[in-house]
Order: C-alpha cells, then sequence, then structure tokens
C-alpha cells in the first residue's frame, strides 16, 4: 500500500500534471493495464495478512492487545492506520482514477469538452487528496510497526 500511494503522489501525478492534457493518455493507458486491479488485490492481501499476524500476536486477544500498552498498542495504531489507508484507496483513488480515465477516452475521441475538462481536473484533485491522505495514514502505519517492538 505505501509503495502503491508514493509512487502515485510522488511520480505519476506530478508526471500527468505536467503533461498537461497529454498526460491523459497516459493515466488512461495505465488503467487498461488493469493498474486499478492491482492495488486493490495486493493492498487487500497485505490487510488482511497484518490482520491475521496481529492475531497471532495477540494470542487471539486483539481487543486487550491493543488496550494493554506496549507494543499491542502500537502495533494496533498502526494497524488501524494501515486500514484506515486501504479504505482511503478503495473510497478515494480508485473511483477517481475510473473518473480520469473514463473523461480522458472521452476526450481522446471527441476533443476535450468544458464539461470532460472540469471532470478530468475534479478526478484529479479527488487523487490528489486521496493519495496524501493514504501517504500520511501508510506513514503512521510505518513507524508505529517500525518501533513497536521497542516500547
Amino acid at each position: 500500500m505505501g509503495r502503491r500511494h508514493l509512487f502515485i503522489e510522488r511520480f505519476v501525478q506530478p508526471t500527468v500534471g505536467k503533461l498537461g492534457s497529454a498526460g491523459e493518455p497516459f493515466m488512461t493507458a495505465m488503467l487498461r493495464r488493469e493498474l486499478a486491479v492491482y492495488f486493490p488485490i495486493v493492498s487487500g492481501v497485505t490487510v488482511v495478512v497484518g490482520l491475521v499476524l496481529y492475531w497471532i500476536d495477540s494470542s487471539g486477544n486483539p481487543l486487550g492487545y491493543l488496550t494493554g500498552g506496549g507494543p499491542g498498542t502500537v502495533f494496533g495504531i498502526g494497524g488501524i492506520a494501515g486500514v484506515l489507508a486501504f479504505l482511503a484507496g478503495g473510497v478515494g483513488v480508485a473511483p477517481n482514477a475510473m473518473k480520469l480515465a473514463k473523461a480522458s477516452e472521452a476526450m481522446a475521441t471527441g476533443g476535450p469538452t468544458p464539461e470532460l475538462e472540469t471532470q478530468a481536473a475534479t478526478a484529479r484533485a479527488g487523487l490528489r487528496r486521496t493519495s496524501r491522505v493514504g501517504l500520511l495514514l501508510i506513514g503512521v502505519a510505518i513507524l508505529c510497526m517500525a518501533s513497536a517492538r521497542y516500547v
């Protein structure tokens, strides 16, 4: 999950923004390569494995482990941040990416119109906003996962 947010936030979106209208076909091509399917699957597997590992580490008592202080609390905070980042991706990144792809395809076939350009700009803004939130949450998760054993 973290790599996806970092990759999109730091490389893809700025590049597409600098390319202007030429960036739209690039985004459309990326989405056609099933990028929108790949990321949710990998992210979902990561979340499920993380929950299983938390269950194992908590000896079957995740609520007690979360509220007991120490590593369990820090791991729990990191896990919650990771799940929220996953949800942000599903709620914000995927729908905005699909809206941007549809607007881009429509502009490629019929030419840009003010309505399509507005739809694309709105989708890009939503992508930027959601990616930043996801990246922040992933940062919290990484810090918690890296430091929990030392608490």
